[in-house]
């Protein structure tokens, strides 16, 4: 579980080959305490335009990956 504590909406042309892409930055800082680290750990992660949840600052998220490392999706558990 992971609490949202910032985003950013981004959008760009790729100056390799044009594509324009559109997605969200994500900041979240992990609920639980994790071995091996002092505090929180925190994580910045892409949420592409395939997926659909629209970020809250202070909510509550479960966060799937796909089996590249990306972000498949992001469940809200609501604020808490």
């Amino acid at each position: 579980m992971y609490k949202v504590v910032g985003f950013k909406p981004v959008e760009y042309d790729r100056k390799k080959d044009g594509k324009h892409v559109k997605g969200t930055t994500l900041y979240v800082i992990d609920k639980e305490q994790r071995p091996g680290i002092q505090g929180f750990q925190c994580m910045e992660l892409w949420l592409g335009q395939l997926c659909t949840y629209a970020p809250v600052v202070g909510d509550n998220v479960r966060i799937f990956f796909n089996r590249f490392g990306s972000v498949e999706d992001v469940i809200s558990q609501g604020e808490q």
